[in-house]
């Protein structure tokens, strides 16, 4: 994983894992309960469920670290649905022990670094975000 400083006016630096190619990982990113709703009912579309991950806890809601496919372009933010979108190429997501408005962005319980590797995006998952770059992008 790669990560970078990034200087924030309302906190002390923070740390940063950039998104994309040069980490070979994206981010599902669930803003509070309305991301993780949608995240659940995309999830129930594809009648599968979401696989357990390296997993980003935020007072904004949750991120989810999975590996990025091979050749698999995915813009810096990308909104899949309301609450929910994934960051890849030019995009990035605070780690811990950042602080956001002065809020601590810890690792979930079993999901940290040392707990757990990002894992194999589900096909469903990869199938909405390339569903979404068709229409949003053409």
């Amino acid at each position: 994983m790669v990560a970078y400083i990034l200087n924030s006016k309302h906190d002390n630096d923070n740390i940063c894992l950039a998104t994309g190619w040069g980490s070979n990982v994206f981010a599902v990113v669930l803003d509070g309960q309305e991301g993780e709703y949608a995240l659940g009912m995309l999830a129930k579309v594809y009648n599968e469920k979401v696989p357990h991950t390296a997993k980003i806890i935020s007072h904004e809601g949750k991120r989810l670290i999975f590996n990025l496919p091979l050749g698999l372009y995915i813009p810096a933010v990308l909104r899949i649905l309301p609450g929910l979108e994934v960051r890849g190429n030019g995009g990035y997501v605070f780690l811990p022990p950042s602080k956001i408005n002065g809020q601590e962005v810890v690792w979930d319980i079993g999901c940290g670094p040392c707990e757990i590797e990002p894992a194999e995006a589900p096909a469903w998952l990869i199938d909405s975000i390339c569903f979404c770059m068709e229409v949003c992008f053409g």
